[in-house]
């Protein structure tokens, strides 16, 4: 799962905000740590996933261990739906 980031009018010409190289205002990473999250929401960029099959109740158990894994959150394998739900979701808040 990638995320795109689009940084506000007043900063798309500027090349590396964050350590994040973007083209024209724009960026895609793979993963962003929450600090850098927060700092891109603080200057008004706007920060959204790619690929995603919807809302998170209606993926599947394999997707949302998948995107747990893309944001590096250490859950047990035991981990069930609803607690991966509100994992995946308090780490995409920041």
């Amino acid at each position: 799962m990638a995320l795109n980031i689009e940084l506000p009018p007043r900063l798309a010409k500027t090349r590396i905000v964050a350590g994040i190289v973007f083209t024209d205002g724009h960026a895609t990473v793979r993963k962003i740590g929450t600090s850098t999250r927060r700092y891109l929401e603080h200057v008004g960029a706007t920060i959204t996933s790619d690929g995603e099959a919807g809302p998170l109740a209606k993926r599947t158990l394999a997707e949302l261990r998948a995107a747990a894994a893309d944001l590096d959150l250490d859950l047990p394998e035991s981990a069930k739906k609803t607690d991966l739900i509100e994992a995946i979701s308090s780490a995409s808040e920041g």
